[in-house]
This record gives structure tokens, sequence and C-alpha cells, in this order.
């Protein structure tokens, strides 16, 4: 399967929301604990690493996933149901930091 068809697809019941820039194997985690037929609404950081479809590809490639949408795409409704996922991305960005001397 070409994972980049969820990218768009229809809504699925669960629903989970988080920047996944990029996507840690603790979010991957925090995502497959929520279920299969997921949906993950992609936001964009105020700083990005990653751009928003290379995010939303990586978050399409997890097993869990069933549909990949923008925050901009989502509805107030589908919002208001979202799972917040929490972002790990200082700790990962202060890891890379520690390991190479920056």
């Amino acid at each position: 399967m070409d994972t980049r068809s969820k990218i768009g697809a229809p809504v699925t019941p669960h629903v989970a929301i988080g920047t996944f820039d990029p996507v840690t194997a603790a979010e991957a985690e925090a995502l497959a604990a929520i279920g299969t037929d997921l949906t993950v609404i992609v936001r964009t950081p105020a700083v990005e690493l990653l751009n928003w479809r290379a995010r939303a590809e990586l978050v399409a490639g997890l097993r869990c996933v069933s549909a990949v949408i923008s925050e901009a795409d989502a509805s107030p409704e589908l919002l208001a149901q979202a799972q917040p996922i929490a972002e790990e991305r200082d700790g990962l960005i202060a890891t890379i930091r520690f390991k190479h001397g920056r």
C-alpha cells in the first residue's frame, strides 16, 4: 500500500492531533495506544524542521493511522474531539545538541 494515499483520506472515528516534527518513537507509541482506524491531524509548529507534507507522509507510514489531514482542513468539531499527542521535539533537539556538542 502506498501510505501517501492516507493523506486527505476520509476521517475515521478515532482522532489525534500533534505537530510530529519529526515523529518520535514516543509519539508513534502514543498514537498506537489509541488504536487502529485513526485519523491524525498534523499541526504546523512555530518553526518547522520538516515541511507539512514530509510530516504527513511520516505519520501516514504508521500502521495504526488510516487518514492524515492538516489542521487547516479539520472542522472545529473534529479539532474538539482530537486527542492531543504530547510533543517530544524539545527533548529530541536537546539530545541531539548534547550528543553533538552544540
